[in-house]
């Protein structure tokens, strides 16, 4: 998988796309709005309870989350179609 980063994009692109605020995605798992901020931000670590968590507040698979984490991740193709 990518870093925290590249799954603190993600998870704010998912929540975003739902048309969801910070605080209103909070609210839907018990939490505050700081602790989403830092998820986003990558600067906390998501254990897989808390990813399950907000993978069910925002309607989307954990596969979901963890393939477009991973996108983020991913460097461009090489000519020719090889990856890096």
């Amino acid at each position: 998988m990518g870093s925290r980063a590249d799954l603190g994009r993600a998870l704010a692109d998912f929540r975003t796309e739902k048309g969801l605020s910070q605080s209103a995605l909070a609210e839907l798992v018990g939490e505050d709005r700081a602790w989403v901020a830092k998820n986003e931000a990558g600067t906390r670590r998501v254990d897989a309870v808390e990813l399950t968590r907000i993978a069910k507040a925002l309607g989307v698979g954990l596969d979901e989350i963890l393939d477009r984490a991973k996108l983020e991740h991913r460097l461009p193709d090489r000519p020719g179609g090889a990856d890096v």
